[in-house]
């Protein structure tokens, strides 16, 4: 009988993966403010909520403040944000999602402000359904999970 394996196993080649990915304890608490939590858009004069907004970012105004989007029409798929000046813009592909184009943006636009050491930075995002994913402790996205990672 000959043995599959040898009786030593120095020079065996062991891969790793990182199955799990990143522990749980790992994770950042995600929380935002709403101050348009009380409103909605169709019920809600627009100087109101510029008038809310300004209060906002005067309570704000140490904070470099980062506005994010993403978007999708019928060819095309897109995220941006905007800090400081300047608009920084990205292509999609074709099939992704309108709230993959979102968590998109708001990933680039935190490793933007990581990259750029900005120690007082306030991220502005229209899309509610992102925060909850973010917030949530049970999502599965990867995504969001790079998201809380950074």
């Amino acid at each position: 009988m000959r043995n599959i394996l040898p009786d030593t196993f120095h020079g065996v080649k062991v891969h790793t993966t990182d199955f799990c990915g990143h522990p749980p304890w790992m994770e950042n608490s995600i929380s935002y403010i709403n101050p348009f939590g009380n409103f909605t858009k169709s019920d809600s004069n627009n100087s109101v909520l510029i008038s809310l907004f300004n209060q906002h970012r005067q309570f704000y105004q140490s904070y470099q403040p980062v506005f994010t989007d993403g978007s999708k029409s019928l060819n095309h798929v897109g995220c941006a944000f905007f800090t400081n000046g300047h608009i920084i813009s990205y292509k999609l592909h074709s099939f992704t999602s309108v709230f993959s184009s979102e968590i998109t943006a708001v990933y680039f636009a935190l490793k933007y402000i990581d990259e750029h050491e900005i120690r007082k930075s306030i991220l502005y995002t229209d899309s509610m359904s992102l925060l909850e994913s973010l917030r949530s402790s049970s999502t599965r996205n990867p995504l969001i999970k790079e998201v809380r990672l950074l």
